[in-house]
């Protein structure tokens, strides 16, 4: 019995597509693997509706990605406010236009009371086959001044393989 379920399993496994699902394919040239800084504009979620992740991602061959996150408020121990992000990735070609979403973003961030904190995401392809292609992590700093709420800044570093 534990050997005809081996051997369906492996037979599953070896019968599935042999091509790339993954949207490297999208965002680079087979192949090519890319890093760099992100940074842009942080701004944590209110009492009543979620904060945002606005900001690009570059690399030292120019390629650009806009990145566009909601933070979505979710319990934390220890008196820290912290949650989920959820975004995604879009190339920025010389010009400066933005294209349709090549990847998402998907994390979680925490802060102190004195709003700064760090982040750290997984870079995915596109629903419905999300394959982990990459990583994104970074602090960001968006404290309160004199009881109003500026949006804060974020600087990170990301990868895709």
């Amino acid at each position: 019995m534990l050997r005809t379920l081996i051997a369906g399993v492996l037979g599953l496994v070896l019968a599935l597509p042999t091509t790339h699902l993954s949207a490297q394919s999208t965002l680079l040239p087979s192949g090519v693997s890319a890093s760099g800084r992100a940074f842009g504009a942080w701004d944590l979620p209110g009492d009543k509706d979620a904060g945002s992740a606005r900001g690009f991602l570059i690399d030292l061959d120019g390629r650009r990605f806009a990145l566009e996150a909601k933070l979505l408020p979710a319990p934390v121990r220890g008196g820290s406010q912290g949650g989920r992000m959820l975004g995604v990735l879009m190339p920025v070609d010389r010009a400066g236009v933005v294209g349709r979403p090549v990847a998402e973003v998907l994390g979680g961030y925490v802060a102190g009371p004195d709003g700064l904190g760090r982040f750290e995401a997984a870079i995915t392809t596109l629903s419905p086959l999300p394959l982990r292609i990459g990583r994104i992590e970074g602090r960001f700093a968006d404290p309160l001044e004199r009881g109003k709420d500026p949006v804060g800044r974020f600087a990170g570093r990301w990868a895709l393989r």
